[in-house]
């Protein structure tokens, strides 16, 4: 547990792979590097693992790479006040390790905001894939991949999505929130 403030690509990445449950990574306003990918950060009931905006008003962006975030396996994780931006597949890709066992597990995703995510085809602005008990909340979610979603599930169960605002360019094609792949409860 305990909180540390972070201000480089290469200070938040250490710190999210030293993570125990109850650990606060704060980040500085600034802009990070995308393509970061991190298995396994697991919180507990009561003691998530938070990454969040030192100054919510001045959110931190996680800027260009394939995906700017990338979590698999996670449990009992917050990802808070952040800005993901201009990844060329998918802005933040949340998995279960492709194991039903170990489902992707307990996430918060409090006021984002995703915005110029793809290069026109399926990508999508936040992915979610073998994920339980979630929710999405006060985000902004802005063009997406012409092909993808704002938000798209796949195998996702007992989730919230409220309070949140998804904006495109496109209006033939992708769609704001979709739920497949047997996912319920939504």
């Amino acid at each position: 547990g305990g909180t540390v403030t972070v201000g480089t690509t290469a200070e938040f990445r250490a710190a999210v792979n030293a993570a125990t449950p109850g650990t606060r990574i704060l980040l500085r306003p600034g802009v990070y590097d995308g393509n970061n990918y991190f298995g396994n950060v697991r919180g507990e009931a009561g003691r998530p693992v938070v990454i969040a905006a030192l100054d919510p008003a001045n959110k931190p962006v996680f800027r260009g790479g394939g995906e700017g975030l990338h979590f698999s396996d996670p449990a009992y994780l917050e990802l808070r006040d952040l800005v993901v931006e201009r990844a060329t597949q998918n802005g933040i890709n949340i998995d279960d390790a492709g194991s039903y066992a170990t489902p992707a597990r307990h996430i918060l995703l409090s006021g984002l905001v995703v915005r110029d995510i793809g290069t026109g085809g399926n990508q999508d602005g936040i992915k979610l894939s073998g994920v339980q008990q979630f929710r999405v909340e006060n985000s902004v979610l802005q063009r997406w991949g012409a092909g993808g979603s704002a938000i798209d599930m796949v195998g996702c169960h007992h989730g919230v999505v409220e309070g949140s605002l998804f904006q495109h360019t496109v209006t033939t094609t992708g769609t704001g929130v979709q739920m497949k792949g047997g996912t319920t409860n939504v």
